[in-house]
């Protein structure tokens, strides 16, 4: 995770700002939409009492937004309800790149497909088809990686990137997104705010329906693996990741500069939750301004 010792893209250190005539209710409001933005729920009296009285303590300073966004982030003390904050906080995230992908289908759905694809499998299996046999088999290890997802990121098992790799290489991405051309057209559109140009979707689809080797965003491929890996791992996806960010949370698209500077700041390890916590700790998100 980034330092809390970064510079705050936010922040002009130039001229701090005086935080004393804020209010208590914008104070309030801003806590109120950090649970509902990282929990998905609004904080318990007690909750918004505490953190009040925080934030107040330390003068609205950034460390103290910061120290409350990590904690609803990190914090693995058990908690009445979320099991703990940590715990909801990643449920939140998985519900939250669901709803980004695949149209915020829930689970209960994918266990109910999960369920028709091991009866098909048995049936197959004892009719030896072997053919079919291996394409549910894919199925169905695609549906057991979606359901893991929040467990896996939680416990840092796998990068965001590669979430985004598995709701993009399964069964219900491709019912709503069918046929190789929809599949380039969505995957871009998803990732990089943006479709294809010609070039981009013919590399595309040659790399997955053919296994033809092409170039796309720099780098070559000839599979539908190394075509879902070149778009997840390249600078555009995490141009698109701080673009989706700050869509979601300032409901604005972020200037080139702004771009810049995370893209400068992250480099090749774009870290979602210290994202997250930039611009949420700042004074345009909290309305302080």
């Amino acid at each position: 995770m980034a330092s809390s010792c970064k510079k705050d893209p936010f922040i002009d250190d130039n001229f701090p700002p005086d935080y004393h005539n804020v209010s208590t209710a914008k104070i309030k409001n801003y806590i109120n939409r950090i649970y509902i933005d990282l929990l998905g729920r609004e904080p318990l009296k007690v909750e918004m009492e505490r953190d009040l009285d925080m934030l107040q303590t330390d003068s609205l300073s950034i460390d103290s937004r910061r120290l409350l966004i990590q904690t609803l982030q990190t914090d693995t003390t058990f908690r009445d309800g979320d099991t703990s904050y940590q715990y909801a906080y990643y449920n939140r995230l998985y519900e939250t790149l669901k709803a980004r992908l695949i149209e915020g289908v829930e689970d209960d759905y994918i266990y109910e497909q999960l369920g028709l694809s091991q009866t098909g499998l048995a049936a197959a299996q004892s009719a030896g088809d072997s053919f079919q046999i291996a394409l549910i088999s894919d199925d169905i290890e695609e549906f057991l990686r979606v359901l893991s997802l929040k467990n896996e990121l939680r416990l840092k098992n796998i990068d965001f990137a590669i979430a985004h790799k598995i709701l993009l290489d399964n069964y219900i991405y491709e019912t709503i997104n069918m046929n190789t051309f929809n599949f380039v057209n969505s995957t871009f559109d998803n990732l990089l705010f943006r479709f294809p140009t010609a070039q981009e979707a013919t590399a595309g689809y040659n790399m997955i329906e053919y296994n033809m080797s092409g170039n796309i965003l720099g780098m070559n491929g000839n599979s539908r693996e190394d075509y879902l890996n070149i778009l997840t791992q390249s600078p555009a996806f995490r141009e698109g990741l701080i673009i989706w960010t700050f869509r979601s949370l300032l409901q604005r698209d972020p200037t080139d500069a702004e771009v810049s500077t995370f893209m400068n700041e992250y480099g090749a390890n774009i870290d979602y939750e210290s994202l997250q916590k930039t611009i949420m700790s700042g004074d345009e998100y909290a309305q302080f301004n």
